[in-house]
């Protein structure tokens, strides 16, 4: 829940207006800042792997990872809340005098050019030093904030992946079906992060949504805590070495390359996967009509048909990948990745021909958004979980936590290029980034599914 409260709210916060309590970022600067963000909350992943396995162990990583995430939601808050404590001690109207200011907030500007911007919207001699210091103040606690999130998320989120992957599990199959439900968990998260947090940021401020993701952490820690000697730490002891027969690991001489094109084909998908939260939501927040009779729908609300499609769905696929008959079970790796572009391929298509419809009609309608998104997740289901499960099937135990670091590395690498691609809409235009997002989605599609026909026994 708190990771993709961020997800969702982020976006929107940079570029929100400061009547609105966000920082008025230009979309471009907006993307590529998440972008950035995103790729180092990956990449940390790799280093918290690393630090797992080799020194922390599986506890401390949790729990210390919990304690920074809640801490980095907390700090969210103190960009709105600097300027209102000012306010009250100092009884400077600072909060008016940065809101008025043709400055952007959370950027490290020039003393001079602080100064003179705050001078230019009336801001009174007396109050000056006191909007300067409340500015530099707000900018150091947005990026400490930040700071947290991506270290803690760095030593919590490979961990809980790895835990389920040391489990014994008596085929291929059963491993698959168990991270696509543990995939289920993730998203039950993100319904309620786009429901909950997104609406409480839109309706009551944004430093009160990200909150949420405080509290959610808060309620993670308690059942860690409370559930640890019970289900945790026997998980631990059944998949020691030593101590038992380890889960079985295949690792035929072509896995090498195999998980060197599974990591490549990741990072490009993420690519494609991560417009929708970063340029996507821009773009539905702005030019896509979201409103049903009266009501207006709040863009993460959009989003949320993500996980819901993702909850309606795991049960079947999960049984599909239980059955060694069906079509899917019998699928190899390259050939669901060719499905998932594929149908990343449509996503883009539907927000492509919405990007059109809004260059030459106005504002289209939301249904495109809700397609793109339920396309989109279609498509997660055959990559995502697969790519988890696969990469703990090939690797030996004690280098699993830095294998799933190095999965989320590829990933934070395509989250990166994702927010660079998604700028580019400021210059290009927004159907044309979404129209090449689409056709390198179908010839990542049409190489993955020739892979896996052409060369089998690397398509594990």
């Amino acid at each position: 829940y708190a990771y993709y409260a961020m997800i969702l709210l982020l976006p929107l916060f940079l570029t929100a207006s400061k009547e609105r309590g966000g920082f008025a970022w230009p979309e471009p600067q907006a993307l590529l800042f998440f972008g950035a963000y995103m790729g180092l909350v990956q990449l940390s992943m790799f280093f918290g792997g690393v630090l797992t396995d080799r020194w922390l162990g599986s506890r401390p990583a949790l729990v210390g990872g919990t304690l920074l995430m809640m801490a980095g939601h907390l700090a969210m808050a103190l960009p709105y809340l600097l300027p209102h404590w000012v306010d009250a001690f100092s009884a400077q109207a600072v909060t008016a005098s940065l809101t008025r200011a043709d400055l952007p907030s959370g950027q490290w500007l020039d003393q001079a050019v602080l100064e003179n911007a705050l001078t230019a919207a009336g801001t009174e001699p007396a109050a000056l030093e006191a909007a300067v210091f409340t500015h530099r103040a707000v900018t150091i606690s947005f990026y400490a904030a930040l700071g947290l999130l991506v270290v803690g998320n760095g030593l919590f989120k490979p961990t809980v992946t790895v835990l389920l992957g040391r489990l014994n599990y008596p085929s291929d199959g059963q491993r698959d079906a168990a991270y696509t439900q543990l995939y289920m968990g993730r998203n039950l998260g993100i319904a309620l992060a786009g429901v909950v947090a997104g609406s409480i940021g839109d309706a009551y401020g944004w430093h009160l949504g990200f909150t949420t993701g405080a509290i959610g952490m808060a309620i993670a820690l308690g059942i860690l805590l409370r559930r640890w000697r019970g289900f945790f730490r026997p998980l631990l002891e059944r998949s020691d070495p030593d101590a038992a027969a380890p889960s079985p690991v295949r690792s035929p001489p072509e896995a090498p390359t195999f998980a060197v094109v599974l990591l490549l084909a990741t990072l490009f998908y993420t690519v494609a996967y991560d417009q929708s939260s970063g340029l996507g939501q821009l773009f539905a927040e702005a030019k896509i009509d979201r409103h049903w009779w009266s009501f207006q729908i709040p863009v993460p609300w959009l989003l949320a048909l993500n996980p819901v499609v993702i909850v309606l769905l795991t049960p079947w696929f999960a049984k599909a990948l239980n059955d060694e008959r069906s079509w899917l079970a019998r699928m190899n790796s390259f050939e669901r990745y060719a499905v998932g572009f594929l149908f990343s391929a449509f996503s883009a298509a539907c927000y492509w021909h919405a990007a059109n419809l809004a260059a030459e009609q106005g504002q289209p309608s939301w249904l495109w958004i809700a397609l793109a998104v339920c396309l989109l997740t279609i498509g997660e289901l055959f990559i995502a979980p697969i790519g988890e499960s696969t990469i703990t099937k090939i690797v030996p135990a004690a280098w699993r936590t830095v294998a799933m670091g190095t999965w989320f590395a590829f990933s934070g690498i395509g989250s990166w290029l994702s927010g660079v691609v998604g700028a580019q809409a400021a210059s290009v235009g927004d159907a044309q980034v979404f129209g090449a997002v689409m056709l390198g989605a179908l010839a990542a599609a049409a190489l993955m599914l020739l892979l896996g026909r052409a060369a089998p026994r690397f398509a594990l």
